[in-house]
């Protein structure tokens, strides 16, 4: 089973893609048929008759049509693409997500497979953050306010099929809007991932981080870590998000190309390196970005707490610290966030990294651990939108 019934060359499907009423017994689909055949061949024979068997495969036949109608409705998307041309991408609509492609002649069951994954990933975000970001103001309502995870085309004047890591789009994520762009080729080596069922990472290695990348933005959480929503704290914050949801699916966390511990270590080696030097001027070490300093510096925390549900802790305990109007008490709402999170006082732990902890800060910790105590100093009383 491939992708698609037709392709051009630069589409590179492995083979061409079966009639939709021919299913493998591994899917759904396929299952069903089989009960329904299963179930004829133990029928009485008067039942199981010629008629008999028109009239049960016309209703497997009416299901699966009805299937195919919900999953693609016929709604077309105005899109602007990046080299200017105006495009109609086609829906694929899942219960939360969904998918907009150039193309509408995907396998069908393929792309039914990739949506339920992004929908359980996308309400599970929702589950450890409490909310969800908006709909893009534009074409959300094209799709009933739902997500968007968008084909990002390529440019009509594209290099040759054979070239494609020069031709691939990358992965593209709004903060702040329900909205991530995906490379044609990213999308449809996603979907060659489902032929055999689901993989064990099924939403790829860049995906995840941009999906939880949206949700890494409301004020009420960043605004209380960092007063830049678009700093690098906030992408070390949605790799954890998205290894923490990943986790808690089930599904494989992919490796990391970056090695956090060389990192670290860096860092460690390093006597003129603190977070004033560093991150607290969105810079990292000789050897990586701030991002990855800042992610080398919490995942070990994260890891070495053992709790599963640490990001769900940090971000419900940020919502309750105080705007960071000031470098220190974001630095200070952070460290009660993420100690919140490991259910452990890592005041020295931070102190260990070259952080100025203050008394404030250290005493805020543990009130925020002590007995029945979400956290300290809460700032509203109005329900969370």
């Amino acid at each position: 089973m491939s992708i698609a019934d037709s392709a051009p060359a630069r589409h590179n499907p492995a083979v061409a893609r079966p009639s939709p009423f021919h299913v493998p017994i591994a899917s759904p689909q396929g299952r069903l048929l089989a009960s329904v055949i299963a179930l004829l061949l133990a029928w009485p024979a008067p039942i199981a008759s010629a008629g008999g068997c028109a009239f049960w495969l016309d209703m497997v036949r009416q299901a699966h049509e009805e299937q195919l109608r919900m999953l693609r409705p016929g709604t077309t998307v105005p899109w602007m693409a990046s080299d200017g041309r105006s495009l109609e991408l086609n829906e694929w609509r899942g219960t939360s997500v969904s998918l907009l492609t150039e193309r509408i002649d995907y396998d069908p069951w393929l792309v039914k497979r990739l949506l339920d994954c992004l929908d359980a990933y996308w309400l599970r975000c929702r589950e450890i953050c409490g909310n969800t970001p908006p709909p893009d103001p534009t074409k959300g309502p094209f799709v009933k306010g739902r997500a968007i995870i968008a084909e990002a085309v390529r440019p009509a004047s594209d290099a040759p099929p054979g070239q494609v890591a020069e031709r691939s789009v990358p992965i593209v994520a709004m903060p702040g809007v329900a909205r991530v762009s995906i490379g044609t080729e990213a999308l449809e080596e996603l979907l060659r991932g489902f032929t055999n069922g689901q993989p064990s990472v099924p939403l790829g290695e860049r995906l995840p981080v941009a999906i939880a990348r949206t949700f890494v933005f409301f004020e009420s959480e960043l605004g209380a870590a960092t007063p830049d929503r678009f700093g690098p704290l906030a992408g070390a914050l949605a790799f954890l998000l998205a290894g923490e949801v990943q986790d808690s699916l089930g599904w494989m966390v992919p490796a990391d190309a970056r090695q956090f511990d060389a990192i670290l270590t860096a860092y460690r080696n390093d006597p003129q390196a603190t977070h004033a030097t560093t991150l607290a001027k969105g810079i990292g070490v000789s050897t990586a970005d701030a991002e990855s300093l800042w992610i080398a510096m919490l995942l070990p925390l994260r890891h070495a707490s053992g709790e599963r549900d640490f990001m769900r802790r940090v971000w419900s305990t940020l919502y309750e610290c105080p705007p960071a109007g000031e470098a220190d008490i974001a630095v200070g709402n952070l460290i009660v966030s993420v100690s919140a999170g490991a259910k452990s006082n890592l005041v020295e732990a931070f102190r260990a990294l070259r952080f100025e902890v203050s008394a404030t800060t250290a005493a805020r910790v543990a009130e925020a651990l002590a007995p029945r105590k979400i956290d300290v100093q809460k700032r509203r009383s109005a329900p969370r939108s």
